[in-house]
């Protein structure tokens, strides 16, 4: 319920809501920019920037906030703080602390796999637990056999269209969290 009171509260310009928002979150926020290299002056840049990101996006009449709202303000941040720090970099490598030269385009790739990552971890627990644990063997490269032996099931042919099943369930909420079509 709260996630939508952030919602409301930005569109509504409510004050109290703000503050709450700054509050809980803004120190998270310029902690995770100052780790990656910002200072606070940036965090507070970066913070304010994915309130407007989040503001314009919540007045577009499809918005449906679907995961937590301090997910979306992170996720957002961390994409506007990578931006940032692309474009004050000016030029495809930079240099690392032991000096090693880094192509900058693979840190992003880097980052939008684990951006991706990280939403299909959150939209995998959406799922029911007889999926998750299909799945989570699956993962685990266990056979067919096995699978429908751990999980009571007729055959190999039954485990195989659950597996698919929950898969196609899985990628569905992924495509339909909003911060996967913004990565994408």
């Amino acid at each position: 319920m709260e996630n939508i009171n952030y919602i409301e509260g930005l569109l509504n310009n409510d004050n109290a809501i703000l503050k709450k928002i700054y509050d809980n979150y803004a120190a998270r926020i310029a902690h995770h920019i100052r780790m990656h290299g910002g200072t606070n002056e940036d965090a507070k840049d970066v913070f304010h920037d994915a309130l407007m990101v989040i503001y314009q996006k919540a007045q577009l009449p499809d918005f449906q906030l679907t995961s937590q709202f301090y997910t979306y303000l992170h996720s957002i941040c961390h994409f506007i703080w990578d931006r940032k720090k692309k474009k004050k970099s000016n030029n495809a490598v930079t240099i690392s602390e032991d000096f090693r030269l880094i192509d900058v385009t693979n840190i992003e790739e880097d980052i939008l796999k684990r951006e991706k990552y990280l939403i299909l971890q959150e939209n995998f627990q959406k799922l029911g637990s007889f999926c998750q644990q299909l799945l989570e063997l699956f993962f685990a490269k266990e056979s067919m056999e096995f699978i429908a032996q751990k999980l009571n099931l007729k055959n190999e042919h039954t485990a195989r269209n659950r597996k698919y099943r929950c898969q196609k369930k899985l990628e569905e909420f992924v495509r339909s969290d909003a911060r996967y079509k913004e990565l994408t």
